[in-house]
């Protein structure tokens, strides 16, 4: 029986039991993350932009060139955003094999209640929609059978959930144009993308508060054993979910984003369609062409950061529009796909369908009033 214990002491799982590796590792990741090491000499070596590095150059430019248009332009960008993808998911993989998401999740719990009116059962569900659509979903529909949570704090948690979707992750991976064009640090632009989310959730929360519904289910929860890998293997397979993201989303959709900003140029239609929003865009800091930015993210939330980098690449935005664009970008990115993978798997009520499909779109022009908001105090113009 000794023996046993012994053994079960040394394969002890870490990313399913929170030590002091789980602390270390979040507290780590997040001021990696957060842009503040930025500029701080030795202690830059862990800033993640700092990590990422950058291309050298050929005669004064990129590998890339310049004067490239249409899809060859959006498949050789594509390749630049490599090393952001590979490497961040190297380090989110690695930081959540040692309990990283568990401490963030300890320190979250408490604040669900007041800000949401959410149970702290949700927390572990919360943290895994940080990095994954599919996975949140599939934890909130389980908390519902199991009576965890009711039939309508599933639909304010799906409307937290479904607007900027997989957050982390998908800031990241689908934002990485944006990254070195922003005039605000990764950290800022999460934290706003939160701060809308949660502004959803409560448009949802005070709705149903009103309509005054009730229900709930049953069923259990259960996490999937996995064998335990070392922590190089999990940095190891964390970057090689980058590269099939890179290659398998980011790639295409940037393709799709260059012809389609070459489509509309040659046509005439980005002149059109620039005017006639003009009007509202100016609301927001923004010319009227940058509504094709917000366009091509209804359809993917990489397509959307793509296009507002290459508007801002021609000239047609500022590197300020080009911020304020960004987490836009991401809430209210991949409305339909996101709509099936995350409120249809949650199995929120049908009734609440309309609502939740509203609240990505109000959010992300909340974020772009606050990123504004946030560049003037900082005296940048848009």
């Amino acid at each position: 029986m000794a023996e046993k214990d012994v053994t079960a002491v040394e394969e002890k799982d870490y990313e399913h039991h929170l030590t002091w590796r789980g602390w270390l590792s979040f507290i780590v990741i997040a001021l990696s993350f957060s842009g503040i090491l930025k500029d701080m000499g030795p202690l830059s070596a862990f800033d993640f932009t700092v990590l990422t590095g950058k291309f050298g150059k050929i005669e004064g430019l990129s590998f890339i060139g310049k004067g490239g248009v249409g899809a060859a332009e959006g498949f050789m960008f594509a390749l630049t955003l490599f090393p952001t993808v590979i490497l961040a998911l190297g380090f989110v993989r690695a930081v959540e094999s040692q309990g990283g998401l568990l401490a963030a999740e300890r320190i979250i719990r408490p604040f669900l209640k007041p800000l949401m009116g959410l149970p702290g059962y949700v927390g572990l569900a919360l943290i895994s929609s940080f990095t994954t659509t599919d996975v949140g979903a599939v934890l909130t529909r389980d908390l519902v059978e199991e009576g965890k949570i009711t039939d309508d704090e599933r639909s304010i948690f799906v409307a937290y959930q479904y607007a900027a979707s997989g957050t982390l992750a998908n800031t990241i991976n689908c934002g990485a144009p944006l990254i070195p064009i922003s005039l605000l640090s990764f950290g800022v632009i999460f934290m706003v993308e939160i701060f809308v989310k949660i502004v959803g959730a409560n448009i949802v929360r005070f709705y149903l508060l009103f309509k005054r519904k009730k229900a709930g289910g049953c069923c259990i929860m259960a996490e999937a054993a996995a064998k335990k890998k070392t922590l190089l293997e999990e940095f190891m397979s964390g970057c090689k979910k980058g590269f099939y993201i890179g290659a398998e989303n980011i790639m295409p959709v940037m393709v799709l984003a260059y012809s389609l900003i070459l489509f509309l140029n040659i046509t005439g239609l980005m002149d059109i369609i620039a005017n006639a929003v003009a009007p509202v865009m100016a609301l927001f800091g923004l010319p009227g062409g940058a509504i094709v930015a917000l366009i091509s993210a209804f359809f993917a939330k990489a397509a959307g950061a793509a296009t507002a980098a290459s508007l801002y690449a021609e000239g047609v935005i500022n590197a300020a529009q080009a911020t304020i664009l960004f987490p836009a970008t991401i809430t209210m990115g991949t409305l339909v796909g996101h709509f099936a993978r995350c409120v249809l798997t949650s199995g929120a009520n049908p009734k609440h369908h309309a609502l939740l499909l509203a609240i990505p779109v109000i959010d992300a022009l909340l974020s772009m009033i606050i990123v504004r908001i946030i560049l003037n105090f900082m005296g940048i113009s848009c």
